[in-house]
C-alpha cells in the first residue's frame, strides 16, 4: 500500500470518526432517555480519555466547518455556472451566481450544465442544508450551556474555535464575551464581522496571550453597560443567537437566606408532563422512585460546582405524568447528597446549603431553568405547604 493510499485511508477513517463524535455529542445532550444519554456521555468521555482532553474540549474539536471557508463561504460547480452560498450572520444559507445574482435556493441543473457536477452538487447542498441545522441547533444548546456552567477558554482555544470555524463565527459576533481574572469579570468586550474587537463605549479592543475568556452572564454586568450593549447589537442589527443581555436574573432574598430554601415558586400547578419534559431538557432526572413507580422530586447534579440541587413536588407516577401537579421547594446540597437515596432527613439537613453561599451566576441560572420549566402554569395552590 503507498502513501497516498494510507492518507487516503486515514482521512476517511478520521472524518467517520468525528462524524460519530458529534452524533454521540448530541445524543448526550439532547436525548430524552437518561440511561441512553448516559450511555452516550460514557462513550464521549472514553474517547476524551484516549486523547487526553476533557470532553468539551473535545466536543469544541469536532465542530465541523461543513466545508465554508474562513469567509463563510462554499462554491457548488455545475460546470458551466458556479454558485457561491454564503453563511448568513442568522446562520441561514444566501445563494449567489458569479455574477452577484442571488437566489431563494440553488438553481435546478440546466442543460448547458454538466449533469454530473451539476447533480452531485445539488444533492450535497440539500445535505448541507440538514447538516447545517443539526450543527447550528447543537451549538446553540451547548453555548447556552456554557453560559450557564461558566465556561471558559483560553485564548488560543477560543481563537481556534470561535473565530477559525466559519460557522462558529457566526455564533461569536452576537454574543458579549469576558475577560476574566480569577473567576471575575475584568473586561467585556465583542468580535466583530471583520475580525477586530470593541469594547461596550465602541472603543478598540485587543485580546493578548494567556487571557482566560468566557461568555457574560448579565448578572455581572450593571445596569448601564447592559443597556450600551443591548443598543450596540440594535444599531448593528445584530440579533443575539441565545437570551444573553435580556436574560432573567435571580438574587437571593433575605427571606432565602434564613430558610435556606428557595420557596418562590411553591404552589405552581402545571401539567406534570410539561415539568417533566422542559426539567429534563435543562439536564434534570427524576428523583428517586418509590412503591408503584411514585417520585416527587427532581434533581440536578453539577459537577462544576459540586452541588446537588433538588426540587419537590406533588408527584406523578412513570409513565403517568400527564397529569396536574404542584410544585413545592427547591434546595441546594453538597454534592453526593441527593443521589445517594438511603440518606436520612437528617443527613440532609446537614449537607444543606444556604443559597447565599453559593455562586451567584450558578443560582440565578438554576432558578432561570425552574422558572422556564413552570412558565405554562395552569394555577397556583394556596395550600401547598401543608400538603408537601
Amino acid at each position: 500500500m503507498n502513501n497516498i493510499s494510507k492518507i487516503y485511508i486515514f482521512i476517511t477513517f478520521y472524518k467517520f470518526y468525528a462524524t460519530a463524535l458529534i452524533i454521540v455529542d448530541n445524543i448526550a445532550r439532547k436525548f430524552k432517555f437518561k440511561q441512553v444519554k448516559n450511555a452516550a456521555a460514557t462513550a464521549l468521555k472514553f474517547a476524551s480519555e484516549q486523547m487526553g482532553i476533557d470532553m468539551e474540549e473535545l466536543s469544541d474539536r469536532i465542530v465541523p466547518d461543513l466545508g465554508f471557508d474562513i469567509r463563510g463561504e462554499r462554491v457548488f460547480d455545475y460546470g458551466e455556472r458556479k454558485f457561491i452560498v454564503t453563511l448568513t450572520p442568522e446562520l441561514t444559507l444566501q445563494v449567489q451566481d458569479e455574477s452577484g445574482k442571488k437566489f431563494k435556493n440553488l438553481p435546478t441543473p440546466g442543460k448547458k450544465d454538466d449533469e454530473t457536477k451539476a447533480t452531485a452538487a445539488s444533492k450535497e447542498f440539500k445535505n448541507l442544508k440538514k447538516q447545517l441545522k443539526t450543527v447550528v441547533n447543537i451549538q446553540a444548546i451547548r453555548l447556552e450551556m456554557a453560559l450557564s456552567s461558566n465556561r471558559k477558554w483560553t485564548k488560543e482555544s477560543w481563537v481556534k474555535l470561535f473565530v477559525n470555524n466559519s460557522i462558529m463565527h457566526k455564533f461569536a459576533i452576537g454574543l458579549v464575551w469576558g475577560v476574566y481574572e480569577n473567576n471575575a469579570l475584568t473586561h467585556s468586550f465583542r468580535y466583530m464581522e471583520d475580525g477586530s474587537f470593541n469594547t461596550k463605549d465602541e472603543e478598540e479592543y485587543e485580546l493578548k496571550d494567556g487571557m482566560v475568556i468566557g461568555i457574560v452572564h448579565p448578572i455581572e454586568l450593571n445596569s448601564d453597560d447592559i443597556e450600551l450593549w443591548k443598543e450596540q447589537f440594535e444599531n448593528y442589527e445584530i440579533k443575539q443567537p441565545l437570551e444573553q443581555l435580556s436574560r432573567e436574573v435571580f438574587i437571593v432574598t433575605e427571606e432565602e437566606k434564613n430558610n435556606k430554601k428557595v420557596e418562590r415558586f411553591g404552589g405552581i400547578n402545571l401539567n406534570g408532563l410539561s415539568l417533566l419534559g422542559k426539567l429534563t431538557g435543562f439536564g434534570w432526572s427524576r428523583g428517586s422512585v418509590e412503591d408503584a413507580g411514585w417520585y416527587c422530586t427532581f434533581y440536578k447534579e453539577d459537577s462544576i460546582f459540586n452541588i446537588d440541587v433538588e426540587l419537590k413536588f406533588s408527584g406523578a407516577g412513570v409513565g403517568y405524568e400527564n397529569e396536574e401537579v404542584t410544585v413545592y421547594d427547591l434546595a441546594f446540597y453538597k454534592a453526593g447528597t441527593v443521589s445517594t437515596y438511603y440518606y436520612t432527613s437528617e443527613m440532609y439537613k446537614q449537607n444543606i446549603l444556604s443559597p447565599d453561599k453559593l455562586p451567584k451566576r450558578f443560582f440565578s441560572e438554576i432558578l432561570y431553568q425552574i422558572n422556564k420549566a413552570t412558565a405554562s402554569k395552569t394555577g397556583t395552590n394556596e395550600n401547598w405547604k401543608e400538603e408537601r
